[in-house]
C-alpha cells in the first residue's frame, strides 16, 4: 500500500470498531423493529462521523500544525520530516482513531 491507502483501511477498520462499540455500550431494542432501526441508523453516523473526526484529527496534526509552527516560530523543518510527511500522517491518524476508540464511551 502507497500513499494515503493505509489511512484509509485504518479508517474502515476503526469505523467497524467504533460500531462495535457503540453495540455494547447502546444495545438495540429487540420488541420494536422500528425504533431498532433507527438506532441502528444513528449508530452507523456516529462511528462514521468518529472515524472521520479521527482521520481529518490526524492529518490536521501532520499536515497543518507543523507547518502553522514553521511559519510562527520561523525554523525550518528537517528534510526528513517532509520527505516522509505520508508516512507521517498515516501513523498520527491510526493512533488517533485508536486513541478515539479506546477512550470514546
Amino acid at each position: 500500500m502507497a500513499g494515503f491507502q493505509p489511512m484509509l483501511a485504518a479508517m474502515v477498520v476503526y469505523f467497524f470498531r467504533f460500531r462495535q462499540k457503540l453495540d455494547a455500550v447502546f444495545p438495540s431494542p429487540t420488541a420494536d423493529k422500528e425504533e431498532a432501526s433507527r438506532q441502528n441508523n444513528k449508530k452507523m453516523i456516529r462511528s462514521f462521523g468518529l472515524a472521520i473526526g479521527s482521520v481529518a484529527l490526524g492529518a490536521f496534526m501532520m499536515q497543518t500544525l507543523p507547518f502553522l509552527l514553521r511559519e510562527y516560530l520561523n525554523v525550518r523543518l528537517p528534510f526528513w520530516f517532509i520527505y516522509k510527511q505520508q508516512v507521517f500522517t498515516n501513523v498520527v491518524s491510526s493512533w488517533t482513531m485508536f486513541v478515539m476508540s479506546s477512550f470514546y464511551r
